[in-house]
């Protein structure tokens, strides 16, 4: 009898252990992916900020008033600067201008290949899901961050910011910086890293 009361204290405590065991690792478990995910929520929010100021600093350094198209000495200056921005920071793809219409629609700024310094720059509009943000950095003056998510998926990350400052800060023109997607994967995953491991840690046990 005292051998069977024995064996019953023996499996009752094992099922206690075994059950806080369990509930120990749906705790870590959620905890570690509640970590993951606000890790990753912090990481995106300060890249959108270093690529605002970023964005704000490059913008600046373009001068006062907005690049001409005509302007050909003002254009390879350009884009020699664009060579050594890309140096500095290889996920940038294309440096971009964009202008507002009489309507207030934003349009993307094409520069004529022509060698007639009088050929007018042409101009395209830009995809539906950046035109809210193109049109708050050129008219409301505000650097905007579109994300490659949703209908941008793949399409990269576009950095808006408000160009022309001093006499020149009235002009409703604004920089685009297209960067590779890539970027945003590259520095979600270093965030998460560490509580990934713990979720895998926990899921050998």
């Amino acid at each position: 009898m005292n051998r069977k009361a024995s064996w019953f204290k023996r499996k009752s405590s094992d099922g206690v252990f075994l059950k806080l065991t369990r509930n120990l690792i749906i705790f870590s478990l959620l905890a570690a992916f509640f970590l993951t995910f606000e890790n990753s929520y912090r990481e995106e929010a300060r890249l959108k900020r270093e690529l605002t100021d970023w964005g704000a600093q490059i913008a600046r350094g373009m001068g006062e008033k907005t690049p001409s198209c005509a302007d050909r000495y003002e254009l390879e200056g350009i884009r020699e600067h664009f060579s050594a921005l890309k140096r500095i920071y290889p996920p940038l793809r294309a440096v971009r201008f964009i202008d507002l219409d009489n309507e207030g629609n934003p349009l993307l700024r094409v520069c004529s290949e022509s060698s007639d310094k009088d050929a007018p720059a042409l101009s395209r509009p830009l995809p539906e899901e950046l035109r809210a943000a193109a049109t708050r950095a050129a008219k409301e003056r505000k650097a905007e961050v579109v994300m490659p998510y949703g209908p941008r998926r793949g399409k990269g990350i576009a950095v808006f910011a408000p160009l022309g400052h001093g006499r020149y800060s009235g002009m409703d023109a604004a920089l685009l910086l297209d960067l590779d997607p890539s970027l945003v994967s590259e520095r979600i995953w270093k965030a998460a890293r560490l509580p990934l491991a713990a979720v895998a840690a926990i899921c050998l046990l």
